[in-house]
């Protein structure tokens, strides 16, 4: 076989050479030697196997005629046969893109075609690769190998059909190197095949099969539409059915993994039951016994094992069907089958990804729309053309036929589109009224709620039944809008059938909109209206921020084609407004006053807010679709930050923990923008504090919602009757409150920041700034109630006193530059503060952690106590000695606190890494560290600290410092927060003295604090 393929080349080439020579041009005579006569050396040197000399003659030819054809394609040939096929492929490559005469066009094909086969057969074992990434490799250039033959066989076939020749023999030897080179491409494909079938998962298999599906599909549209006559497009229909049939291994192997995957599930069935006792008398009922779950759940398996392999048998038999359709010459009967193949396949895999089917059915059903009115536009263009020969009437009817199939096809997704809902309605249905939840549930599970308050839970409940019954609305809804776009699809059938050109605007709409509102139906109604704020504030941030109208406009267009769109507002609405009926209902209905009253207040606070939500976006759409000036600008950005807020005023509503997280994040990134503009100057000055006062106008938003938020929390907390549930409760929203404070410290930080601005005090300004960062990411923390354990607590801790350090370290150096401020003082002895209360919290986890480790177990042998050490519990007395490290950190963090009250923050530099220290150690303990190890560490440092510095101060040090032993005083950081000061503004007081004698006349005195 490979020697038949040898032969077959070195006849073609021949053939080729002879044709050359007969069309290059005779020049004119010279003493130089012509493009003719090189070419014609070069062809004998060819012919006698003189390689070398034949490169020489075609290269010399190709300096003086660079762009001939021709002689690229004689020199290639040279390069294929010492096998440089590299350096041959390029050269074959760039003469097929000079557009060659045809003459040698097919040859071009055909010997490109062959340096493809021996450059994947060179393809052999690599130690840098795996042998399937090789394999992959040779199928690639196989693949473009059979590619060139087919190009060869057309290219032969139009000129024998031109000259009137017989089409028997055109293209001969394209026909056998492209029977030659498939089966190396299927014997590499099977050893692919092969590697891969031994790790092959079921799912993998199917989205191989998926795949293969998809991308034949487009193929056989494209042979059917352009192959010339029947005898072509039969051709290109073999060779489809050749690669389908490659796949024919793969599927067979999919269903003998499905059918044993069955048969093992049925074993173990079987087994579970041979092996439960059997008790006379009144058995236990099934719920009773413990295999009860694990042969539910094996039934479970079970029914899924038979849905797959039922569906894989399916798929085994359109496999046959289409690849019966491409042998009978059938093409419209096996796209029609490929389709089918192609749903199928897409809903196996959604059903084993849990996935969503009626979505990929959805972007089917868009997809072949949109194909059927590409497929009319062609059919009307081509019927515009005149002088209209038999090829092109069929053309024309070609691309009638197809966009029929399209169109039945878009009709058949419509209607396992209405199943799928269908199915979701009865399912909703049937559920009983207690456990009914809707897919749009309430918030998430991570909300903060307060439990003790009754109404809120029943609140809850009753918004899951309100929501439960506008998903079946919403299908109620969907259904008809699909029953509308059913009735267009068929008209726009029968419209085809009669050969005239349907309009598909409506379809396309109408299924663009059933799309739209089925994926929002899916979406829980808080998640829609968080989502939709999030997406109004970016453009309403760029807008506040952005002084070009060139670039505000981009934004708008840009927000036109990804903001909003009516579709999911017209949702949102739908929804609102049926949660609002099924209030009033449950109101009318309701026998208890109280909740009857509640309800209708909430009724009427949902109407309301649905009236001004709808009026926002109506303004909001009118300033969005106008072009931007100046004026319109404004007037954008207003009705953008007006929508906005009557958006989070209804998610309050509905999810008021999930609004305020909303706002949370919206105020963090609002900061970091400002953050990211610092270093302060005098050039930024300007856009900094614009960026400021947007960031402030949020945290002012945000402190007034978190006011509202806890005033409405201790109102229902004060209503209720149970004193220990009041007290239970009271604790932690304590706790959250802080939230609230921290906004507000966050909010005067930023007046300050902004005063000092105005006063080119840059460096304090800056550390206001960054401080406020610290404070917004507190308060979120506050608000969720976080940290919730004492090691979380301490390693927070251990972070912020980090960054204070840091803080520490530039305030120092900020007052030195710009002078005192007291507020700024203020700040950054509360952020210690913040931390003695997280460090707090911590200490009281760890306290109560020692305490349950202490309690007595009945019946519990020592061995058994969890507080053993060992055990993979903490040893209660490393938490002991954790909490004792907590005590001595807070103790240095107040001392810390003071000091810098008073703006001595170079005082605290070393209390800050005593804190760190104190924590690190608290955190190695609980992590059961030796300690004992790390205290002599520490003495170790401490010993050669001393002694590093007594070396470096000598004797005169040590008589400076008193001498040794108990008369030694104490040293500055030794003594309280007030002997401290007290001492500071003595030593202070000698520096002024010293400084002013050693000042130069008419130099300024300056005052530097002492660097302890």
């Amino acid at each position: 076989m490979k020697q038949m393929h040898r032969t077959h080349q070195t006849i073609w080439v021949k053939l080729g050479i002879f044709m050359l020579l007969l069309m290059l041009p005779t020049p004119a005579f010279t003493a130089e030697k012509s493009v003719k006569e090189l070419a014609t050396l070069g062809n004998e040197a060819f012919d006698r196997g003189d390689f070398n000399k034949a490169d020489s003659f075609y290269s010399e030819a190709l300096e003086k005629e660079p762009e001939e054809t021709a002689l690229m394609y004689n020199k290639a040939n040279v390069l294929h046969k010492i096998e440089k096929y590299d350096e041959a492929l390029t050269l074959y490559q760039e003469a097929l893109q000079k557009r060659p005469p045809r003459k040698i066009l097919g040859s071009l094909y055909f010997n490109t075609g062959n340096t493809y086969r021996e450059i994947a057969l060179q393809k052999k074992e690599d130690e840098t690769k795996k042998p399937i990434d090789i394999l992959k490799e040779r199928l690639v250039f196989l693949d473009r190998a059979l590619d060139m033959y087919r190009k060869a066989l057309e290219s032969e076939r139009e000129i024998s059909i031109a000259e009137g020749n017989s089409l028997e023999k055109a293209g001969l030897f394209a026909r056998q190197n492209w029977a030659l080179t498939r089966e190396v491409w299927a014997a590499t494909l099977e050893n692919i095949r092969e590697i891969e079938r031994k790790n092959l998962k079921l799912e993998d298999g199917i989205a191989e099969l998926l795949q293969t599906q998809v991308s034949l599909l487009p193929q056989l549209e494209k042979a059917y539409l352009n192959s010339i006559d029947n005898d072509i497009l039969n051709f290109n229909l073999k060779i489809m059915a050749e690669y389908q049939r490659d796949y024919r291994e793969d599927i067979l192997a999919l269903k003998n993994m499905a059918a044993k995957e069955e048969e093992k599930i049925q074993t173990e069935i079987d087994n579970l039951k041979a092996n439960q006792p059997q008790q006379p008398g009144s058995p236990s009922p099934p719920s009773q016994h413990p295999d009860t779950a694990n042969d539910t759940e094996l039934q479970n398996q079970l029914q899924t094992a038979v849905k797959l392999r039922d569906a894989v048998e399916q798929a085994a038999a359109l496999d046959e069907w289409i690849l019966d359709g491409l042998n009978r010459g059938t093409p419209l009967e096996a796209w029609q089958n490929i389709t089918e193949m192609i749903g199928l396949l897409q809903d196996l895999s959604s059903f084993l990804k849990n996935a969503d089917p009626a979505l990929s059915t959805y972007f089917s059903l868009l997809s072949e729309l949109g194909s059927t009115e590409l497929l009319l536009q062609q059919a009307a263009q081509l019927s515009e053309i005149k002088g209209k020969t038999g090829q092109s009437q069929i053309a024309i009817q070609k691309r009638f036929n197809l966009a029929k199939s399209k169109n039945m096809a878009a009709g058949d997704a419509l209607t396992k589109i209405n199943f799928y809902l269908t199915q979701m309605q009865e399912a909703l249905r049937e559920e009983p009224e207690e456990t009914k939840k809707s897919t749009a549930s309430l918030g998430n599970d991570e909300e903060t709620v307060l439990p003790s308050e009754q109404d809120i839970v029943d609140l809850e409940k009753i918004f899951q039944k309100a929501f439960a019954e506008v998903v079946l609305l919403c299908i109620d809804e969907l259904l008809s809008k699909n029953k509308q776009l059913s009735e267009k699809i068929s008209n726009a059938n029968t419209a085809i059938e009669a050969e005239t050109i349907p309009s598909f605007e409506e379809q396309n709409v109408k299924a663009a909109q059933s799309f739209a509102w089925y994926k929002h139906m899916q979406t829980p109604l808080d998640q829609s209206l968080a989502s939709l704020i999030k997406n109004v504030d970016m453009l309403a941030d760029r807008l506040d921020s952005s002084d070009n109208l060139k670039d505000i406009n981009l934004q708008r267009e840009a927000h036109l084609r990804q903001g909003p769109g009516a579709n999911q507002m017209e949702m949102i609405l739908f929804q609102l407004k049926n949660i609002q009926t099924f209030l009033e209902k449950k109101g009318d209905a309701s026998s208890q006053n109280d909740q009857k009253g509640g309800l209708q207040v909430l009724t009427i606070n949902i109407s309301k807010q649905t009236t001004r939500v709808s009026t926002a976006w109506k303004n909001y759409e009118s300033a969005r679709s106008k072009d931007i000036s100046r004026q319109n600008s404004v007037e954008l950005a207003a009705a953008a930050h007006l929508f906005r807020r009557e958006l989070l005023n209804t998610l309050l509503i509905f999810s008021p923990d999930l609004a305020l997280s909303i706002s949370f994040e919206r105020s963090k990134n609002l900061h970091k923008n400002l953050t990211e503009l610092l270093p302060l100057n005098t050039d930024n000055s300007d856009i900094v504090l614009k960026t400021y006062k947007l960031d402030l106008k949020q945290a002012q938003s945000l402190q007034k919602l978190l006011n509202q938020y806890f005033s409405d929390l201790e109102k229902s907390l004060a209503s209720q009757d149970n004193k220990e549930q009041q007290e239970a409760y009271s604790a932690p929203l304590n706790r959250r409150k802080k939230a609230a404070s921290l906004m507000q410290r966050f909010v005067e930080q930023g007046k300050v920041g902004s005063s000092l601005m105005q006063e080119n005090r840059f460096q304090l300004t800056e550390l206001l700034f960054k401080e406020m960062g610290g404070c917004i990411d507190k308060a979120q923390l506050a608000f969720q109630d976080q940290p919730d354990e004492g090691e979380k607590a301490l390693h927070l801790a251990l972070s912020l006193q980090k960054k204070l350090e840091a803080q520490s370290r530039f305030a120092n150096e900020a007052l030195t530059v710009n002078g005192n401020a007291k507020q700024v003082n203020g700040f950054l002895a509360a952020s210690q503060e913040d931390i003695n209360e997280i460090a707090q919290r911590g200490k009281e986890a760890l306290e109560q952690t020692v305490g349950m480790a202490e309690i007595p177990t009945h019946g519990q042998s020592p061995q058994a106590n969890p507080a053993q050490p060992g055990s993979g519990q903490i040893d209660p007395a490393q938490l002991k000695k954790a909490i004792e490290k907590v005590d001595a950190a807070q103790e240095q963090i107040q001392i810390s606190s003071s000091f810098m009250a008073v703006g001595e923050f170079h005082n605290t530099f070393e209390k800050h890494q005593e804190i760190i220290a104190l924590l690190q150690e608290a955190l190695d303990l609980l992590k059961n560290k030796d300690e004992e190890k790390g205290d002599e560490k520490n003495e170790d440092k401490q010993e050669d600290g001393e002694q590093e510095k007594q070396e470096q101060n000598g004797e005169q040090g040590q008589n400076d410092q008193g001498g040794q032993g108990e008369n030694k005083p104490q040293k500055p950081l030794e003594l309280t927060a007030s002997e401290a000061r007290e001492l500071l503004e003595q030593l202070n007081q000698q520096d002024e003295k010293q400084q002013e004698v050693k000042a130069a006349p008419g130099g300024k005195s300056f005052n530097t604090p002492r660097p302890w």
